[in-house]
């Protein structure tokens, strides 16, 4: 794997989805199309049966104001997840464990020096790591890392052709049967309508929220003609 002089690896989006494709097809490959739930249970009992990751769930503790929502240790190979996530925020527990998934397959057989210091032993992730960034606004090493392992965790939950399948079966039991597998959007107030009713549906199957969903369905190609999402979208987060 190529790294950066920080340690990082040198990876396309493209090339961390297949990532994260790859890991749901060994898990089970009807995860690729059947849209549903990601199995996190079971994903992470495969990387413990396979790879001998360890996975807890305990208080994380507070970081500069924040709750630490995850961390993945990687000379243990363990994930550590807040334990109260599961019964508080559905969305924001399976990203989060899709999240330091991510950081474990991309990042832990790398030798990640940031600002001179050793060799990263662990990383943790407050509410702030697992925002949505703009590319134009990845500015450090740090945040290359937490976009990496955002784009494997939209992957992991959201895979491409799952996602399209989903589109296509909302889209016929609303009646619309032009342009299956396409969300146009225009001024005309029926494509919102049509819009916010398809994300709902999509929220539903997949359990993320819903600008994780849309920021989903614009990488996979599926939104057509947009307008500007701050006019009848969601704010910008995760879950």
């Amino acid at each position: 794997m190529r790294v950066d002089n920080n340690g990082i690896p040198i990876l396309s989006d493209a090339e961390i989805e297949a990532r994260a494709e790859g890991l749901l097809e060994t898990v089970d490959q009807e995860l690729l199309i059947v849209p549903c739930e990601a199995p996190i249970g079971n994903i992470f009992e495969f990387l413990k049966k396979e790879h001998g990751v360890q996975v807890e769930f305990c208080d994380l503790g507070v970081k500069n104001g924040y709750k630490i929502l995850g961390r993945v240790v990687f000379s243990t190979d363990t994930i550590l997840i807040d334990e109260k996530l599961p019964v508080t925020n559905n969305s924001s527990f399976l990203f989060t464990c899709a999240h330091e998934i991510g950081h474990w397959l991309l990042h832990s057989s790398c030798k990640i020096k940031i600002d001179k210091k050793p060799a990263l032993n662990e990383l943790s992730d407050d509410e702030g790591s697992l925002r949505i960034r703009k590319k134009s606004r990845i500015d450090s090493p740090a945040r290359w890392l937490e976009h990496q392992a955002n784009v494997f965790a939209a992957s992991l939950l959201m895979p491409k052709n799952a996602v399209i399948n989903a589109v296509v079966q909302i889209q016929k039991d609303l009646g619309i049967n032009r342009n299956l597998g396409e969300i146009h959007i225009s001024k005309e107030v029926y494509t919102k309508r049509d819009f916010s009713k398809i994300l709902d549906g999509l929220h539903d199957i997949f359990q993320t929220s819903f600008t994780a969903m849309k920021i989903r369905l614009e990488e996979c190609g599926v939104i057509i003609d947009q307008e500007k999402p701050s006019q009848f979208l969601y704010k910008f987060r995760l879950w």
